[in-house]
């Protein structure tokens, strides 16, 4: 059987769309780790925790940042969320912040209620607008940025990861030692 002209050109770009993954960054690319556009340096947001604690990038200043963009109504971020907490108990005392912004809609509470019941002990805020997500370019859920110790943007990774694996921590060890 043989395919038409345009049906094989249609083959071949979904190839394309599916195997090549242009503006992929360097060490990350095994993650998933893209440039993106229109950022270099991770923007300030200041936020209230779920413990009643301010937080902001300022404050996360020299340290390496996972920042991740999730919410509760989100089942692939509700899946990821104990291999953050993995990978922040490892690399936590060695600099690796991991901070997650939930877009719930206004409803802390809840946020805060899963976190409790799911035992994920870093930093998580509420952004109920969704006003920091937009300034980051975050439109699907989970999303994740990689900040350096300067502030720079390392990288971003759209869905869902398993940052315990070798890849993810082979990467952040190399951030750590920068």
């Amino acid at each position: 059987m043989t395919c038409s002209a345009p049906r094989a050109l249609l083959l071949a770009v979904l190839a394309l769309f599916l195997f090549v993954r242009p503006g992929y960054c360097g060490d990350g690319s095994e993650m998933g780790l893209i440039q993106p556009r229109g950022l270099s340096n991770a923007p300030d947001f200041s936020l209230t925790d779920i413990d009643g604690r301010n937080l902001s990038m300022k404050q996360l200043k020299g340290k390496v940042v996972l920042l991740n963009f999730w919410g509760t109504w989100c089942e692939p971020c509700r899946e990821e969320m104990p291999a953050l907490e993995a990978l922040w108990k490892e690399l936590g005392p060695k600099g690796l912040a991991v901070v997650a912004i939930a877009l719930d809609r206004g409803n802390i509470h809840k946020v805060g209620e899963f976190c409790r019941m799911h035992d994920v002990t870093f930093p998580v805020s509420i952004d109920p607008s969704g006003n920091i997500a937009s300034v980051y370019g975050a439109t699907v859920m989970p999303t994740s940025y990689i900040v350096g110790k300067d502030g720079a943007i390392k990288g971003k990774i759209v869905g869902p990861r398993d940052w315990t694996g070798a890849a993810s921590k082979k990467f952040f060890e190399r951030l750590l030692n920068e």
